[in-house]
Parts: structure tokens; sequence; C-alpha cells
């Protein structure tokens, strides 16, 4: 459980902070080249998707603690490759949920957050006994 929490808030978190940042300094630097500005509004909006997709990761690599195979390294450069991929597919997300209001951008955050975290680390899954297993072929057998 340390290295999903380390995993969560030492390499998720700061990663994704750091993808909105820039996306907040781009948007504030250059807002003639934009054509908008950076308000609290939007600043405070950018923090309520950060906690969403932060707590969704947490919350997807939670519910799969207990499959992954010891090796996962779920405090290593998968949970830095999911913060670096939420932010972008978050904002691809949005693209398609214009005129969404602030409860329905941070449940669109908190889900994506989710698939990512599910998505990144489905390759590591095992048999839950902890033997290193082909998730595939265990899947085979049951259908």
């Amino acid at each position: 459980m340390r290295a999903c929490v380390r995993g969560v808030f030492k390499r998720f978190f700061p990663t994704t902070l750091g993808v909105f940042g820039a996306f907040a300094g781009a948007v504030a630097f250059f807002p003639s080249m934009l054509g908008m500005g950076l308000s609290f509004a939007q600043a405070m909006l950018f923090g309520l998707e950060v906690v969403g997709l932060t707590i969704g990761f947490g919350v997807g690599v939670g519910l799969l603690k207990r499959w992954l195979h010891p090796t996962a390294k779920v405090d290593g450069h998968r949970s830095i490759v999911a913060g670096l991929c939420s932010p972008l597919l978050l904002l691809l997300l949005s693209l398609f949920t214009q005129g969404a209001g602030s409860p329905a951008i941070t449940a669109y955050s908190t889900l994506t957050g989710m698939l990512v975290g599910l998505a990144v680390f489905f390759p590591s899954l095992s048999d839950p006994s902890g033997e290193e297993g082909d998730f595939f072929k265990e899947l085979e057998r049951v259908l």
C-alpha cells in the first residue's frame, strides 16, 4: 500500500500538477496569442481537475493493487507516464463536453485518472496468488 501512496503523491500528482502548471502558464503568459487570459475561476477549475485526476488514479491503482505483480513498481516511472497522459486525455475529453459545469468536469477528471491508472498497470496484472502469469491466458481459461 505504501508503494501506491508514493506512486500517487510522489510521482503522479507532481507530474500532473506540472502539466497543468505549464498549460496555465501558457494561457497566462501568451494571452494575446491564445485570445484569452487566466482568470481565478479557471485556476480553481485547474485545481479541481488535478485533484480529481489524482483521486481517480489513486482509486484505480488501489483497486488493482491486489492483482498487480510485485514487479509492477507502482511508485516508478509508470506513474509519471500516467501523470503526463492524464491531463492530455482530459483535454481531449473536454472537447466533447463543452459547457459542462464544475461537478461534471471534476467527475470526468476523476474517471479519466482512474482509466489511465487501469490502462497503465493493466499489463502488470497477475494471478491473485502472487504468481506471475499471463493475464490473457487466464482470461482464455475462464472464458
